[in-house]
């Protein structure tokens, strides 16, 4: 597992797309370019339909595997001039860490705790954080605020953010403020 990690930090700012398996977590794998990895997370700037859309992080611990992607896509991006880029001011050191620096700088964060709730991604806005847990103010698919759900830094497997689904539900949000 160590080269394993050893390569994945190779990657970083190099245009190398990658598709990432974790440990059953979840069906689908994650499609991106390494942006940045601590001793803990590694961070992906996701490749959705040809076009950069966001960020993935995941814990280190679950990676099984991953592919280097040969197909077109890394080159076509170069010709269009469109980098994958390390989100300034976001620290990987802990998802304590993480889901602060996020949240200063993307209105919402979507987290996914996929051992307890496969399927769901829960997204919202911090609103409390202790060293155990941090609060969520959720959204719902309507565009609305619901209530608040408490998460646990141990369940969470994966948290993503600056997605269009995201950056669309938090234009409506302010819009509708």
């Amino acid at each position: 597992m160590k080269k394993h990690i050893a390569d994945l930090a190779s990657f970083v700012d190099r245009d190398i797309l990658i598709t990432l398996n974790r440990k059953s977590l979840a069906k689908h794998p994650i499609d991106g370019f390494v942006v940045g990895i601590s001793a803990e997370l590694l961070l992906v700037h996701l490749m959705h339909e040809c076009r950069l859309d966001g960020y993935s992080a995941v814990r280190l611990s679950d990676i099984r595997s991953y592919k280097v992607d040969e197909s077109f896509i890394p080159r076509a991006m170069r010709l269009l001039k469109r980098k994958p880029v390390m989100p300034q001011g976001v620290d990987l050191s802990s998802w304590p860490q993480l889901l602060a620096s996020s949240q200063r700088l993307y209105p919402l964060l979507m987290i996914d705790q996929e051992q307890k709730d496969p399927g769901c991604g829960f997204i919202g806005r911090i609103v409390e954080s202790t060293p155990q847990y941090v609060v969520l103010e959720k959204v719902d698919t309507k565009g609305q605020w619901i209530e608040s759900e408490r998460f646990a830094f141990t369940d969470i497997t994966q948290v993503e953010f600056d997605s269009g689904y995201t950056q669309a539900l938090a234009y409506l949000l302010a819009a509708e403020a």
